[in-house]
């Protein structure tokens, strides 16, 4: 896994690559939720379009990601694959926060 996030304009975006699994999850909640923290911008953009696999304790960062950012009054978008995306549709997330099934940005 790895990210980049960018202050460039609005709005604040963070992109995720690869594969967030038992060895990285933990991580990638705590990145997570500092980036939120410490977001300035209107709307936040999630890009995990490059993500092939995310297990429940990555879901569960997503949660909390949208928790925050909510509370912060802050718009939350999170850009998904199609895989990823199936697997927050079985979870129902999209009924909780913005959900885009998108091909990966570039």
């Amino acid at each position: 896994m790895s990210s980049y996030t960018s202050k460039i304009d609005q709005p604040f975006m963070m992109q995720i690559e690869g594969v967030i699994d038992n060895t990285n999850a933990s991580q990638f909640a705590d990145e997570l939720l500092s980036a939120a923290t410490n977001a300035e911008n209107s709307t936040f953009v999630l890009d995990l379009t490059a993500v092939t696999f995310i297990n429940s304790i990555g879901i569960g960062g997503l949660i909390k990601l949208h928790q925050i950012v909510k509370s912060r009054n802050l718009t939350l978008r999170v850009l998904v694959g199609r895989t990823v995306g199936d697997v927050l549709q079985v979870a129902k997330l999209g009924q909780v926060f913005p959900v885009e099934v998108v091909s990966r940005l570039k």
